[in-house]
């Protein structure tokens, strides 16, 4: 492969990267706080919110990556006592769907771009 398609490969990598990262600031400032009012009793969601604010950037995306781990991993999270189980059954799967589809954007775009910046041997 020649080293102006595999940098190519990663200019498109890094525009899928920068797409998921403004869905995600999108779902952390429109739809977080929806998906918080479903999640009023998960206590990783209510600490979170406690200790940065309701209003803070850092808090937004750390509170939208909590929410994440909440539905990656909910069983580990509910032997723990941080969250209610039926309320993260109960959630839309709209609202999953604006979690979960950002990252997966991003990872991809990331992965990509390390395998191409790899491969033209521009990384290592």
């Amino acid at each position: 492969m020649s080293d102006v398609f595999l940098l190519c490969v990663a200019l498109v990598s890094a525009g899928f990267l920068l797409i998921g990262h403004c869905l995600a600031l999108y779902a952390a400032y429109r739809v977080l706080p929806q998906i918080e009012q479903q999640l009023y009793n998960c206590k990783i969601v209510t600490d979170a919110k406690r200790f940065w604010g309701p209003y803070s950037h850092p808090g937004k995306m750390y509170r939208y990556s909590m929410i994440s781990l909440v539905l990656t991993s909910p069983g580990l999270l509910h032997k723990h006592g941080l969250i209610d189980l039926e309320q993260v059954r109960n959630l839309s799967v709209n609202h999953r769907r604006w979690i979960t589809i950002p990252s997966r954007i991003g990872g991809i775009g990331l992965v990509t771009m390390l395998a191409a910046l790899a491969l033209a041997g521009k990384l290592w």
